[in-house]
């Protein structure tokens, strides 16, 4: 049987010492930091880390905390990824080796401590006592970004597989040029990032290489989804507190729906045969930078096409033609079709109804003919009558001295019959005979 004082030499051998022995071994351990680290909203800053050791540590787990009042928040790990806290997945990183333990981390976004810790299986070495200051410059919550604000509408309809722009507009502070534009979606189980301006590929895996910023000004932050799938709730920022929703709720919802708008035909009242009208062609849609093609099936190689940007995300396509209406398309089918970036159809068709004009009969148009034919006669023979009647009546000359030349009738038939005058013969039966100078001669085989 043991005496009290082979226990307690036993009890000091088993615990005392090795702790003793512990903590001397940690004393050995020693990190190098800096106090503080001066860092702007949105950057990357490497935190410069180095630690020596009594003897080679061999194997070991380097762990880095955000320091908490509470409880200390993994930010990396070098052997377990799954305790690394949601907010610095694929953010942060070790950089060296051996003994140096220095971390980077990328999109800064608050001030806060941080400090290293060595781990292997016999013991826990950590820098707790003197984390290092990240102070975080710029706009950091909502108090310093009164100066930041986004406006974007509420709500938009989108095609389901075809894409949707969502147009956004912001104010930053003049002195900030150098952010980061981001879109992020609402979640239940956390909001994902599904566009980055700095770095594509670092969004939600569902929205690789789908979304782009439309960049048709500098303060423009309208974002265009191709393939749009599902309802969504989207709003931009810089970061996870500099954004549309943090600062007054605001969030774009869109609605995917399977149908595409309706086309709407106009121009086609009131056609009359020969007077050619304007007919147009016209249908809503999303996405502005890939309108639907509109087409006809009547041939018009003119079609005056443009697209027209409405409000709150809704543009409309025409398609404007000019048609010359024709008896023979009475009736007939007039058809306008859009078709959709993602090959989806959408069909118009109206019935032409167009007023034939009234055709002249053909006996009037002869009749009619005849008696332009026969006026014109009519109107050369009463020209013609005319001046025979005015040669026959044509006043004698006046001589030099006044009087009136002497006419025979012999004269007056020459001015009738012209040259045929020679064959004119005179008898002489009365006129000798008698000597009477009053009767009428004889005239004999008048020819006129």
């Amino acid at each position: 049987m043991r005496s009290p004082f082979d226990c307690l030499i036993l009890t000091f051998c088993l615990f005392v010492l090795p702790g003793h022995f512990a903590a001397l071994r940690h004393t050995n351990w020693t990190f190098t930091l800096p106090e503080s680290i001066e860092a702007r909203i949105n950057s990357t800053v490497e935190i410069p880390c180095t630690f020596t050791a009594p003897n080679d540590p061999g194997q070991y787990n380097l762990t880095w905390y955000k320091y908490g009042s509470i409880s200390h928040v993994e930010v990396y790990s070098s052997d377990n990824q799954s305790h690394i806290h949601p907010d610095y997945i694929h953010r942060t990183f070790h950089v060296g080796n051996g003994t140096n333990c220095s971390l980077t981390i990328t999109d800064v976004k608050e001030t806060a401590w941080y400090f290293p810790a060595i781990r292997n299986d016999s013991f826990n070495i950590s820098s707790e006592q003197k984390p290092v200051k990240i102070n975080v410059t710029g706009c950091t919550n909502r108090s310093t970004c009164s100066s930041w604000s986004f406006t974007f509408p509420r709500t938009i309809t989108a095609l389901g597989s075809s894409c949707v722009e969502i147009p956004c507009t912001l104010t930053y502070p003049a002195n900030d040029m150098d952010f980061n534009l981001v879109w992020f979606l609402r979640m239940p189980s956390g909001d994902v990032k599904v566009y980055d301006n700095k770095t594509r590929d670092d969004v939600d895996r569902r929205y690789v290489r789908r979304t782009s910023l439309l960049r048709m000004r500098t303060s423009s932050c309208s974002l265009k989804i191709n393939n749009i799938k599902k309802d969504g709730q989207y709003y931009p920022g810089i970061n996870q507190i500099i954004n549309a929703y943090n600062l007054d709720g605001r969030i774009c919802t869109v609605t995917v729906s399977e149908f595409p708008q309706k086309l709407e035909i106009t121009g086609t009242e009131n056609l009359k045969e020969s007077i050619a009208v304007n007919i147009s062609c016209a249908i809503n849609h999303t996405c502005g930078s890939s309108p639907p093609e509109l087409q006809w099936n009547i041939k018009n190689d003119n079609a005056n096409v443009r697209n027209v940007n409405r409000t709150r995300g809704i543009w409309t396509v025409i398609s404007e033609i000019s048609y010359l209406p024709s008896s023979k398309d009475n009736n007939s089918p007039l058809e306008c079709k859009a078709t959709f970036p993602n090959g989806v159809t959408s069909v118009q068709t109206e019935t032409l109804l167009v007023e034939a004009s009234a055709e002249p009969n053909v006996s009037v148009i002869t009749i009619s003919v005849l008696a332009g034919i026969a006026c014109l006669l009519l109107i050369v023979s009463i020209v013609f009558i005319y001046r025979r009647t005015k040669l026959y009546h044509t006043p004698p000359a006046i001589g030099e001295v006044g009087e009136s030349p002497e006419l025979t009738y012999t004269t007056l038939n020459r001015r009738e019959v012209a040259e045929d005058y020679h064959t004119l013969k005179f008898g002489n039966r009365g006129n000798a005979a008698t000597g009477n100078e009053n009767e009428v001669p004889y005239y004999e085989n008048v020819q006129l």
